[in-house]
């Protein structure tokens, strides 16, 4: 009789702990691996595509604004020319109004 006890509790001991795993192991397979395939397969599909716009949209914007910037800096810079080439000729006039005319006595 112990033979037979210790069989059917080698058996219970072994459904008990292998058939959880097994349908553990059967649902993931079943489960995951397919859908996870196709899904990555159309994931990345779609993130290619769409991240390939996107950076070319984000390149052509910063074109876009770097031109602006470029733009406004040669306007600065004419600016700032021209207040300066203005001030010099206000300077020059000031002095002119400052220092007195020379004489015929002078020469």
């Amino acid at each position: 009789m112990t033979t037979k006890g210790k069989s059917t509790e080698k058996k219970s001991s072994a459904k008990k702990a292998g058939a959880p795993k097994k349908a553990a192991a059967k649902k993931t397979e079943k489960t995951a691996k397919p859908t996870a395939k196709k899904s990555t397969i159309t994931k990345k599909a779609a993130k290619g595509k769409k991240g390939d716009e996107k950076s070319k949209k984000k390149l052509r914007l910063i074109d876009e604004l770097s031109k602006i910037e470029d733009e406004k800096d040669e306007a600065l810079k004419g600016i700032e020319e021209e207040e300066r080439v203005a001030y010099l000729e206000e300077f020059r006039d000031v002095e002119a109004a400052e220092e007195p005319a020379p004489s015929s006595e002078e020469f």
